[in-house]
């Protein structure tokens, strides 16, 4: 089932798994996908982005996976699609397209579905907004050191998904700055990324 036909592809979004044998945190991730997926496949198509060196990994990588790939001999469109979609390079990075139109959904399928698993699906802002909501209640507090700030007293939180050339924001916990979805207190300058609070057990 390697040989990806882009014309057969019915399903209304494509996720570009962009992924290697090598790396310890995508044979963690692999099976959380491939349970999504087993719920999702009617209306999510994955498609392995292979980043393996040679052939015998991309086959260790692949023997896993219940969904298709490029051929690892097709380095033209494995590069082609890595430099639109992953040009950083991260491994693991799942990319979710329309399929439709090539728009893209999100690039932060790894952690939306190590979170959220198939209830992700259709993965829209305002959908991962809305389940981010009903998280962050128990969450920020415990990140934050009780959910006070010395300022104003109680954080009031809202979810925000920051797009690509937009003002980037920095995380109080990574101190990175960037694109995604982040927690920030309405009153104040507070805010992290969830992916950072799950880090430290928030």
């Amino acid at each position: 089932i390697s040989q990806v036909k882009f014309s057969e592809i019915t399903q209304k979004l494509i996720g570009f798994y962009f992924s290697a044998h090598s790396s310890r945190q995508a044979q963690s991730f692999t099976p959380k996908l491939a349970a999504a997926y087993k719920e999702l496949k009617d209306d999510l198509e994955i498609i392995f982005v292979s980043s393996d060196p040679d052939p015998e990994s991309f086959a260790a990588s692949f023997r896993s996976m219940p969904w298709p790939a490029l051929p690892f001999a097709d380095a033209a469109s494995r590069t082609a699609l890595t430099d639109r979609l992953n040009h950083l390079r991260k491994i693991p990075r799942l990319v979710i397209v329309e399929a439709s139109s090539g728009r893209t959904i999100t690039a932060q399928g790894c952690w939306i579905i190590s979170q959220f698993g198939s209830q992700a699906f259709p993965f829209t802002d305002s959908h991962i907004a809305a389940l981010l909501r009903d998280s962050v209640e128990g969450k920020a507090p415990k990140v934050l050191g009780g959910g006070e700030c010395g300022s104003h007293g109680a954080h009031i939180w809202i979810v925000n998904n920051a797009q690509p050339g937009e003002m980037s924001h920095q995380c109080a916990i990574c101190n990175r700055s960037g694109s995604g979805w982040m927690y920030i207190c309405k009153d104040c300058s507070y805010r992290f990324h969830p992916e950072c609070a799950d880090e430290i057990g928030g």
